[in-house]
Formats: C-alpha cells, structure tokens, sequence
C-alpha cells in the first residue's frame, strides 16, 4: 500500500512530479502516472489500481483540473472512503488560484500558487500531510513584524526547516546552511585580522569554516536564540581559540565589535549574489570593456537611484566605498543601501546573463 496517489490533469505534469518528488524525499510513498504507468499498460486498471492501493491522495487542483472528468472521478472513490475528512484521505493543493464548488467547497486547501520559494512551498506540503498535531505556540505580535522584523521571523522559519531535514539524516540541508552563512566567515575573521596578531587571514577563514560547521552540528532549533546569532558566537570563538592556543597571544575581546542583527542580514544578502563587477583577473583592456557593458546595462535595467548607489560602491565614480559610506551619503540606512544594492545587482545579472554579456 502507497501513502499517497498524485491526481492531477496533464497540463499540470511538472507540478505532479514536484509534490511526488518532495513527499519521496521525505520519506513517503506515491504513485503517480507520470513514473508508474507505462506503455502498454490498460490505463483505467491501472487507475483503478493505483487508487486502491493508496492510503490517500493528493489533487492537484488548478483550472484544468476542474474541468476535467476523467480528474473528478479519480477522487471520487477515494471521497467514499472518507466522507467527513476524519483521515484526511484527500488533501487538496491549489496550484491556481480557483474556487472548487460542491464537495470540493468544504476541503482545506494547500495553496502554492502565491508561494515562490521552493523551501516554503516544501514546507506547506510537509505540514499537510503530517499525521502530528501542530504545535500550540504563540506568534509573534502582529504590530512588531514589520521590515527587518518580517524578514528576520522568515530567515528563521527557514533555518528551522533546515534543521528538521538535517535531523532525518538530509545532508543537502546542510550544504544549504553551510552556502548561506558562509559569508559570515570571511566577515569575522576580517575583523581579527585588522588587529594585526601576525596570521593569515586565509588560516582566520579556515578556522572561522570549522566554526560554522561546528556550529551546525550543535545547533537546535528550541535555543531561544536564532542560528545566525549563534553561529557567529562559535565562529568567534574558534577564531579566538586558534590565536590563543597556535600563538599563545591573548584576543583583546576589547576591541572586537561583535555583529548585530542588520549587520549580519547585510552580510547575507551580499554574500547571496554571485555578482563580480570588474573583478581582479582580467587584465586593464578587460576592464575597460567591462566597464563599458556594465554602464550600457546599469543604463538598460537601473533606476537613477540604483544606478547611483552601484557607481559608487563599485568604484564607478572614483574609489569604491562601503555600504556605510554610501549610505552617509544619501542619508540612508545602511540596511536600506544593502536591499537596494541586492535588487540592482541581481537585476544586472538577470540583464548579463539573458544578453551572453561579460
């Protein structure tokens, strides 16, 4: 017996294949035509079979889906099943946004058509099918989760989501963290390398790494301090670790400012976009001709305001300056200057790579 069978119209195949895919990797069981019905087969048997041998099944509901016959009756069986939902036999996923009618109307959904993110739209997947109770635990206040507030509940819920794959033994979760804080590392151990210890601050980032790593092999999700935090204080420490046991100096704790929360999202989000302006492998002709197409592409794709602060922190105006500066310069936060920077690079790149330039 299967746990569940994936119903859905031929229009919405990718779809199909993506909740399959996310519930097998989870560890749960499907059948899906798309996989399991071959040439040859009778198809009515083998729907007929499919459903029989389901614990439940999965719609996949989108437009074509409800004006289609042949989907409306492979629920049907299972609807008799369970015709009050005690088993939670059907669960419905809306990929449109439609409005079933008749016995779908009294159905809760699954809604992925206003999700953008794979990790979310995995997430919502995983909790509706999940036979446990959901926790009872209070939320945030509603008036205090606004701007970094928002983001910071969200970078959170997404970092749990990690740790529970990390927890059934998925290693890809921790891949996804060590590729998101990584840019913490270098960020760190810059900051011991301005006091000039005599190390390398290849070897500082070497040992920051073993941090992070350390740092996701002992972390839990029910800490009342969120992973970033964390990960910097053990990132810190190893740092502070090597210094003190390979060159028996003692760290000036002093003079060491640790990262606050806007610094650390600062650090994230920079470290997310793969995005090398000028770059120091090319040679000066390169340059010049880089500096060209990317002025043609900050003109194509950028707002004044955009192409601005760009100009500035990349040095297209005179000598590249920090996140702070810039902001000092426009009066604005550095938080601010760091989501515009974002937005304006990745929309370059999305222009570079569309284009075949650089």
């Amino acid at each position: 017996m299967k746990d569940f069978f994936i119903s859905y119209n031929k229009a919405d195949k990718q779809w199909a294949k993506w909740i399959a895919g996310c519930l097998e990797k989870n560890g749960y069981t499907t059948i899906i035509q798309a996989w399991d019905f071959r040439p040859g087969n009778n198809f009515a048997i083998e729907m007929q079979s499919a459903i029989n041998n389901s614990e439940r099944i999965v719609l996949v509901l989108s437009k074509s889906y409800l004006s289609s016959d042949y989907c409306l009756s492979e629920w049907a069986a299972m609807f008799t099943k369970d015709p009050i939902g005690e088993k939670r036999g059907i669960i419905p996923v809306r990929i449109d946004d439609v409005e079933p009618t008749g016995l779908f109307s009294g159905l809760i959904y699954v809604d992925l058509f206003t999700v953008h993110n794979a990790i979310k739209a995995e997430k919502k997947i995983l909790d509706a099918v999940d036979e446990k109770e959901i926790p009872r635990k209070q939320a945030q206040y509603p008036n205090e989760t606004e701007g970094k507030v928002r983001q910071r509940i969200t970078n959170i819920e997404e970092d749990e989501f990690y740790f529970l794959r990390l927890g059934i033994g998925d290693d890809t979760a921790k891949d996804a963290l060590v590729n998101k804080y990584t840019g913490l590392v270098p960020h760190i151990a810059k900051k011991y390398d301005s006091l000039n210890y005599s190390v390398e601050k290849s070897d500082l980032i070497q040992v920051g790494m073993e941090g992070l790593l350390k740092a996701i092999s002992v972390f839990s999700i029910d800490k009342s301090v969120s992973f970033s935090s964390f990960a910097c204080r053990i990132i810190e420490n190893e740092i502070m670790l090597y210094i003190k046991h390979n060159l028996n100096k003692k760290v000036d704790l002093s003079q060491i400012e640790s990262l606050d929360i806007e610094e650390i999202e600062d650090v994230l989000i920079l470290d997310s976009v793969s995005f090398d302006p000028i770059g120091d492998h090319v040679d000066e002709m390169e340059k010049v001709e880089r500096r060209k197409i990317l002025k043609q592409v900050m003109d194509e794709v950028l707002d004044e305001r955009e192409k601005q602060i760009i100009q500035f922190r990349f040095g297209f105006m005179g000598k590249p300056q920090s996140q702070k500066e810039v902001a000092e310069t426009f009066n604005i936060s550095r938080s601010y200057i760091s989501r515009i920077e974002k937005r304006a690079l990745l929309k370059m790149q999305k222009y570079i790579d569309k284009h075949g330039l650089l």
